[in-house]
């Protein structure tokens, strides 16, 4: 998938500003993937150096309320998840005034 680079900016500026997911993690310089819901960027946790992605929604390209009601419901169904192998571990999330953050 791509993404654009005013998108992956976007991304990486909603991850830097955010209150929580910007001290547990350092982004990296890879963006995994991105389409016009999400952009995915390659991180590491702050206190292990493990490597992570973070899924970032911007709310700007949600066209309703229920786009955004259904990102917030990603994220609780992951966060509910059991392990799996095929199924990367939720490890944190947060909602910020321009985007979500799992």
């Amino acid at each position: 998938m791509s993404c654009d680079g005013d998108e992956a900016v976007r991304a990486r500026e909603a991850v830097l500003s955010s209150a929580m997911v910007s001290k547990r993690f350092k982004l990296l310089e890879r963006v995994i993937a991105g389409n016009y819901a999400s952009t995915v960027l390659h991180a590491a946790k702050h206190d292990n150096s493990a490597q992570v992605v973070v899924k970032v929604l911007l709310k700007k390209n949600f066209a309703s309320e229920q786009e955004r009601m259904s990102a917030m419901d990603e994220v609780a169904i992951h966060s509910a998840l059991l392990p799996h192998p095929n199924v990367l571990k939720h490890i944190a999330s947060e909602e910020t005034p321009e985007a979500i953050l799992l």
